[in-house]
């Protein structure tokens, strides 16, 4: 029933993971003993291509949607967006937390590519 409750804490410089519902708690107490409470990333049960999964705060490189421009040249620029839970859904925020696209779509109509997270790969994300 829970499978797919998952998550995972940036503690100690390191990824801490939690993929049993029933220890949820247990997991929250744990990681929040050091150092104030660390940054916790839910699974949002969506895997990539490859399968590797979508948590929370990963960063997914893409091509923008083209569908709504009006193409000149068949151009398509890579974006980068950051996995955020707005408005009961998952999207893909810009580096000012602008909505980018969601995360379904780039998923279904692209071949995104998980760059990392903001944890693990600050300078790829500049507030982190």
């Amino acid at each position: 029933m829970y499978e797919d409750i998952k998550f995972r804490a940036w503690m100690n410089n390191r990824m801490v993971y939690c993929n049993e519902f029933e220890h949820l708690w247990d997991f929250w107490s744990n990681v929040g003993i050091y150092n104030g409470i660390p940054p916790i990333m839910e699974y949002t049960k969506d895997k990539i291509h490859d399968d590797k999964e979508i948590y929370q705060d990963d960063i997914l490189e893409f091509d923008e949607d083209m569908s709504n421009h009006i193409i000149y040249n068949r151009q398509a620029y890579r974006l980068k967006g950051r996995v955020t839970f707005i408005d009961g859904g998952w999207v893909l925020t810009d580096e000012k937390g602008e909505y980018v696209n969601d995360l379904g779509s780039v998923l279904r109509n692209q071949r995104p590519v998980l760059l990392g997270n903001v944890y693990e790969n600050p300078d790829m994300w500049p507030d982190y």
